[in-house]
């Protein structure tokens, strides 16, 4: 037979195939490519059969290099279109050699997954043997687990989770309680859970940056890697905004002591004048001058505690940094839920603490201006008395404001799960004074009293099912329920968190009982929230009805779940049932006729309008226990998407009796 070499064309593709199966060597092999200094996508790969089972004969470093093929949604980098290979050494990979049996050119097509047999974190020792594809420059994160493997098992490493850190330790703890050997669930960036606050020129939103701050840090303590560093990033970052609210203080007291000061020097004038006239007379000349002199001798003192004010304003800015130190160690040792309540008792302590350096700066100025100021003036009485003194650039942005519309939107943002509703301002703003109040009155009793009078405020007594919460918008109000689907008993990992939660479950729909109003172009979000922050992932989209013919045009109509998410309590065992299907897309190229059904065994009918979905209907009564999909059943249209509405499940006798019923009624 003659040699399949001497008919060889020498070119690629037309002189046969040659597979191979091989190892990616160790990265030490090339260390130029490792630390970005080498040309394309390649890797040193020992190719079984081909290579030697030891490196003796052939070190790793002489190993041929081999590319690899990306597939068509990687991109190849032109147009700045491209990913990035994610094979890492120690990896077994397929490929074939572009110049056949010379097998000089080899090509990495793909590679196998890693199961939980795999030995993991196990160094380089021999060619062919299993060994860890972390290096000295890549090593294991925080959110990821040290066991390597990929596949279809509960005990091969899992997908991080894009939840807070407490979330994952509930689910690891329900793991190790039922003994299941799953593996462990890991959060998938240290930012998931944070809060960041939007800037606001409508209204001071001082309260909410603490808030959103504090929170962050607490959030973080078991999971830290630098606590101390990140103290310090808290306390310069709540430092930063709390200038411009001692400010505010510092104007306010300036601003009320002006006219008064006006009116002590009118009324010291008046009185020296009355006493000179009555010495001499009747001599206004002499009276006059008495009092114009009597006037000078306090601008020396106004000047002083002019300048006074801007001293003690300076030195307190400047000590700021240790003022906040001081109220952020009580926060981390006394408070283990932070809330809004929380937030208002710290900004309470916070505020105490100025208005005492404040008050004690100024003691001596005041006491120099006292004949004209008079004794009932106090700071303190002052700068405790009203919310309007600690309200920063509200009423200097309203001035500027067009509309109040411009002040709408979401104003704070959690990662990883959205927008959060928007605080009442002025609630908190009174809340903080009577917190600063009370700890200021419990300080005289006292000493050394903590600002937190109710630490534990911000843990909430049960843990209750969803509340629905409807904010933004162009519009007002909005309430509903949440319909709840996927229930699960209680498993003894969430003991731990609340012994109240006896079943969770996902969302899989809402029932409006309260439609709004005013939402005339712009529909609210969603938010979905247990008490105890148990519950995440479920995602909804509002449905508003923009007919300014119909009669409810502004109203919300409908909700409809583009996500279920899971682990939300239940408390009402209420079940869905289809009503009715929204039409995101309405395709093209459908026929009468055509119809559609969904995963649950509803069936839907459909109204087509010029070859577009417009309406779908469901036609059966079913009970459902999921968000289901729903399929169009058609052989000539595309681009249709059709999402459910799920409302509280009415069997057909109750509905029959329902309706008897409004019938008698009417």
């Amino acid at each position: 037979m003659i040699e399949e070499s001497t008919l060889k064309s020498n070119f690629i593709g037309r002189d046969g195939f040659r597979w191979w199966i091989g190892q990616i060597a160790p990265v030490a092999a090339a260390p130029a490519q490792a630390e970005g200094k080498g040309w394309g996508i390649r890797y040193k790969v020992r190719i079984m059969g081909y290579h030697p089972y030891n490196t003796q004969e052939l070190p790793n470093e002489d190993l041929p290099w081999a590319g690899v093929l990306l597939p068509t949604t990687a991109g190849s980098g032109g147009g700045c279109f491209a990913k990035s290979s994610r094979i890492r050494q120690g990896d077994v990979v397929v490929g074939f050699f572009l110049d056949g049996d010379d097998a000089q050119i080899p090509m990495i097509m793909g590679s196998f997954g890693k199961t939980q047999f795999v030995p993991s974190n196990t160094p380089y020792e021999n060619p062919f043997a299993p060994f860890t594809g972390y290096t000295d420059n890549i090593k294991v994160a925080e959110n990821k687990s040290e066991r390597e493997s990929t596949g279809q098992s509960t005990e091969d490493q899992k997908q991080p989770r894009n939840v807070e850190g407490k979330t994952v330790s509930a689910l690891n703890a329900q793991n190790e309680d039922s003994e299941s050997g799953k593996a462990k669930e890991h959060k998938a960036s240290m930012a998931t859970g944070q809060v960041i606050t939007f800037a606001d020129t409508c209204e001071d939103n001082f309260i909410t940056e603490v808030t959103g701050i504090l929170g962050n840090l607490i959030k973080v303590i078991g999971e830290a890697t630098d606590f101390l560093g990140d103290v310090q990033s808290a306390i310069k970052q709540i430092q930063v905004i709390a200038n411009q609210f001692v400010g505010t203080l510092f104007k306010s007291l300036f601003n009320e002591l002006i006219p008064l000061l006006k009116q002590g020097l009118d009324a010291f004038y008046k009185v020296v004048f009355a006493k000179t006239m009555a010495a001499t007379g009747g001599n206004a000349i002499a009276a006059h001058a008495a009092g114009v002199l009597a006037q000078k001798t306090m601008v020396g003192p106004v000047g002083a505690l002019q300048e006074a004010i801007t001293c003690v304003a300076g030195k307190i800015i400047n000590g700021l940094g240790d003022t906040i130190k001081d109220l952020i160690e009580s926060t981390l040792l006394e408070v283990v839920n932070f809330g809004i309540c929380s937030a208002e008792q710290f900004v309470g302590g916070f505020l105490n603490d100025i208005i005492d350096q404040i008050d004690s700066g100024l003691e001596s100025a005041l006491g120099a201006v006292g004949k004209i100021l008079g004794p009932a003036f106090k700071i303190q009485e002052f700068l405790r008395g009203s919310v309007d003194v600690i309200k920063s650039i509200q009423d200097f942005f309203d001035c500027n404001q067009s509309g109040k519309e411009k002040c709408k939107g979401v104003k704070e943002w959690t990662i990883g799960y959205g927008p959060k509703e928007k605080s009442n301002v002025d609630k908190m703003m009174s809340n903080v004074l009577e917190n600063a109040n009370i700890a200021k009155a419990l300080s005289g009793i006292s000493t050394g009293t903590s600002p937190y009078t109710k630490p534990e405020c911000g843990t909430p007594s049960s843990c209750g099912g969803p509340q629905v919460s409807f904010f933004g918008g162009d519009g007002i109000g909005g309430a509903a329920k949440a319909i709840m689907g996927g229930v699960v008993n209680n498993t003894d990992g969430l003991r731990e968190i609340s012994a109240s939660v006896a079943k969770t479950g996902s969302i899989i729909g809402v029932e409006i009982t309260d439609p709004g109003s005013g939402y005339k172009y712009a529909p609210p979000v969603i938010s979905f929230d247990d008490p105890c922050g148990l519950g995440y992932g479920a995602v909804g989209r509002a449905i508003v009805d923009f007919d300014q013919d119909s009669p409810t045009f502004g109203q919300i109509t409908g909700v409809y779940i583009l996500s279920e998410g899971e682990n939300y309590p239940v408390e009402d065992d209420t079940e869905g049932a289809v009503v009715d299907g929204t039409i995101l897309y309405p395709g093209s190229g459908y026929s009468p006729g055509d119809t559609a059904v969904d995963d649950n065994g509803v069936e839907y009918e459909l109204k087509i309008n010029n070859g577009k979905i417009i309406e779908a209907l469901p036609i059966n009564n079913v009970r459902v226990q999921n968000l289901p999909n729903i399929d169009i059943i058609t052989k000539t249209g595309s681009g249709a998407l059709i999402k459910p509405l799920i409302k509280s499940f009415i069997s057909d006798q109750d509905q029959d009796d329902f309706i008897s019923v409004i019938d008698c009624i009417t």
